[in-house]
């Protein structure tokens, strides 16, 4: 009779633990990337929230680099993907709604109000996805 020894089922049972582990690896550095970008353009953002006047479309631009820096982070169908591509999404809507909120207050039309309702509703979006991110990365 022959006997196979425990050698290549440990190899096996190692290498599917070290699959395991790569992918958690890769989970943490994309997590961390995440907090790096979005981080450092939020900050970006506050400051330029700051100044006087507003620079809105300043601000609207950065909105959307923010955005295009996340695309190929937001990119397949894993759950932390999906909540990037969502984020991604509220992202260029901010800077929409930042433009037009800009160009209603140029033009001191009496509806102005309305890009800053959207303004506020997408604020509570953004919490939203940004707390649904987190919940991924801490899985």
């Amino acid at each position: 009779m022959l006997r196979v020894g425990r050698g290549p089922q440990l190899l096996l049972l190692a290498l599917a633990l070290g699959a395991a582990g790569c992918g958690k690896f890769r989970e943490i550095n994309a997590c961390r990337g995440l907090s790096r970008d979005i981080n450092g353009s939020l900050d970006e953002i506050e400051a330029l929230s700051k100044k006087k006047p507003v620079d809105e479309v300043g601000i609207a631009k950065r909105y959307a680099a923010l955005a295009s820096k996340l695309d190929a982070r937001g990119a397949g169908q894993t759950p932390l993907a999906l909540a990037v591509h969502d984020y991604g999404a509220i992202l260029r809507a901010t800077d929409v709604a930042l433009r037009a909120h800009a160009e209603a207050t140029k033009a001191q039309v009496g509806r102005a109000s309305e890009p800053r309702r959207e303004l506020d509703r997408l604020v509570k979006r953004e919490h939203l996805a940004v707390t649904r991110i987190e919940a991924e990365c801490h899985n």
